[in-house]
C-alpha cells in the first residue's frame, strides 16, 4: 500500500484464476465506494498457474495429461464451489474446464488482462479483471470456448 497525495494506492497481485481475488471483489467495491476518490487499486498479474501439473496430486499426474487434468479440474471445481459463500458471488461449475492437455496455464488470461491494461489503462482496473474472472468463475464455458482463441494472440506478442 502506498499513499500518494492523500490517495491510497493498493497494489493487488493477482491472476484471473485466483478464486480469492474474485471472492474479495465485493470488499474492494465497498472500499472503493466508502473511500471514493481517496483509494485506488492497481492490479498486477502474477501468473498463478505456470503449469497446471504443479497443482495436481501425484495420482492425477500418473493418469496422464488429459485424464489427470480432467480429474484436477473436477477437484478444483469443488474447491471453488465450496468458497462461494466467502464473497457471496455466484460460482457456476457447470461445464467447468479451465485446463486441458493443450491449455495448461493461466498465462493467456493474464496476458489478456495486461493487453487490456496497455490498450486503455483507465478502463483496465477492477471492472475489467472482474469481467475476466466472471468468465472463469461464473460462466466458465466462455473461457474454454470463446476466449482461448482470442487471448492466444496476446501470448505471441506479450510477456509477463
Amino acid at each position: 500500500m502506498k499513499r500518494m497525495g492523500g490517495k491510497i494506492t493498493v497494489t493487488v497481485f493477482t491472476d484471473p484464476m485466483m478464486g480469492l481475488s474474485y471472492e474479495s471483489e465485493p470488499i474492494m467495491e465497498r472500499l472503493q465506494k466508502e473511500y471514493a476518490g481517496r483509494i485506488e487499486f492497481r492490479y498486477v498479474m502474477s501468473l498463478l498457474v505456470k503449469d497446471v501439473s504443479d497443482f495436481m496430486t501425484p495420482e492425477e499426474r500418473a493418469m496422464g495429461p488429459e485424464a489427470g487434468i480432467q480429474r484436477y479440474c473436477m477437484r478444483l471445481a469443488g474447491i471453488y464451489k465450496s468458497e462461494e459463500a466467502i464473497g457471496g458471488l455466484p460460482i457456476n461449475m457447470e461445464g467447468f474446464r479451465l485446463f486441458d492437455a493443450a491449455h495448461r496455464s493461466s498465462r493467456p488470461l493474464c496476458l489478456a488482462y495486461k493487453a487490456a491494461q496497455l490498450t486503455d489503462p483507465g478502463k483496465a482496473g477492477g471492472s475489467r479483471l472482474t469481467a475476466r474472472q466472471n468468465s472463469v468463475f461464473f460462466r466458465p464455458s466462455l473461457y474454454s470456448e470463446r476466449s482461448r482463441s482470442s487471448i492466444r494472440r496476446f501470448s505471441a506478442c506479450s510477456a509477463l
